[in-house]
């Protein structure tokens, strides 16, 4: 019997070493591979899921937003807020400075 004896496979040894690139010939191929086709270390394939999926969620959180804003201004009564008086009678605005609220007397400049 002849003994051909073939390595044994390593167990968990399927990684393999990249080629070492350095300086602007590494930047070169970050920005585009002309090996794999990858642009900033991704395929066009993985950009394009990407971008369906943020346009999607950022679709999603604006309609929820806008429903939120829509149910907010149903439930302020804008007839009270365009009259909103103190007592004397003189329109008031109020605004926020380090943390404290004061109500501003919009008559007198």
């Amino acid at each position: 019997m002849a003994s051909s004896k073939q390595p044994q496979a390593l167990l968990g040894a399927t990684a393999f070493k990249p080629v070492e690139r350095h300086g602007w010939e590494a930047v070169r191929y970050f920005l585009h591979n002309p090996d794999t086709g990858e642009i900033l270390s991704r395929t066009p394939m993985s950009w394009l899921l990407i971008t369906v999926f943020y346009v999607i969620y950022y679709s999603c959180l604006a309609a929820f937003w806008a429903i939120c804003m829509t149910i907010f201004l149903q439930t302020i009564p804008m007839d009270e807020m365009e009259n909103m008086t103190n007592q004397s009678g003189k329109r008031t605005t109020v605004s926020l400075e380090s943390h404290q609220v004061w109500a501003l007397d919009q008559s007198n400049p």
